[in-house]
C-alpha cells in the first residue's frame, strides 16, 4: 500500500507534513470526491485510482518512498 505526504499549515507560521495511506485517503476523501464528481456529471470517471490521483494533485502530495 502506498503512502503519501503533503504540507499543511500548523499553528502560527509552522508548516506541518501530513502522512496518509491510500486506505486513509479513500476512507476520508472518496465519499466527498465521488459525490462532487456525480454533481458535475462525471460519474463515469469515478474510480479509486482517479480519486487518489485527484487527492495527490489537490494536496500537492508526493509518494513516500
Amino acid at each position: 500500500m502506498r503512502t503519501f505526504k503533503y504540507p499543511t499549515q500548523g499553528d502560527g507560521d509552522e508548516a506541518v507534513v501530513v502522512i496518509v495511506t491510500e486506505a486513509e485517503i479513500l476512507r476520508t476523501y472518496f465519499p466527498y470526491w465521488s459525490e462532487q464528481m456525480r454533481r458535475v456529471g462525471k460519474a463515469d470517471q469515478i474510480s479509486e485510482a482517479a480519486c487518489i490521483e485527484d487527492f495527490v494533485t489537490v494536496h500537492w502530495a508526493t509518494e513516500v518512498t
